[in-house]
Formats: C-alpha cells, sequence, structure tokens
C-alpha cells in the first residue's frame, strides 16, 4: 500500500478529491478526477485507473468526515 502511494502522484488524487468532497460533495470529487484523467489521456497520456481509485478512496473519505460534520452539527440543534 504503501509503494502505491509513492510510486505515483496517488495522494495527490486522494487529498484533492478529499477536499472536494468535503466542501462540495462526491459528484465535484469524482468529476475532478475524472477530468484530470480524461486531461492526461489527451495530452498524450494514459488514462491511470489507480489514480481513479485513489480519487474514489479520497472521495470516502470526505463524505465520511462530512457526513460526521454534518451529523454533529445537527444533533446541537
Amino acid at each position: 500500500m504503501v509503494n502505491w502511494l509513492k510510486d505515483s502522484n496517488h495522494w495527490k488524487h486522494i487529498i484533492a478529491c478529499f477536499i472536494l468532497s468535503l466542501f462540495l460533495g462526491a459528484a465535484a470529487g469524482i468529476a475532478a478526477g475524472v477530468t484530470a484523467e480524461w486531461k492526461d489521456k489527451q495530452w498524450g497520456g494514459q488514462f491511470d485507473w489507480s489514480d481513479i481509485i485513489a480519487d474514489i478512496i479520497g472521495v470516502i473519505f470526505g463524505i465520511g468526515v462530512r457526513y460526521i460534520l454534518e451529523w454533529n452539527i445537527l444533533s446541537l440543534y
């Protein structure tokens, strides 16, 4: 797992999708990840499915934190 994060920019995908999904929702995180991969393919690179998996991991954590924060804030009222 550690090598998977070190070999590429997967950690950047996780962090970016975490932040986007935390503030804007899951659709924003997934859309940004897929758009980044599409851009890579358009500029001569490859569409990397492992980056998409990293995006999904970031979205899952972002939505999880968002849910916990919203649940705690709403329970105050």
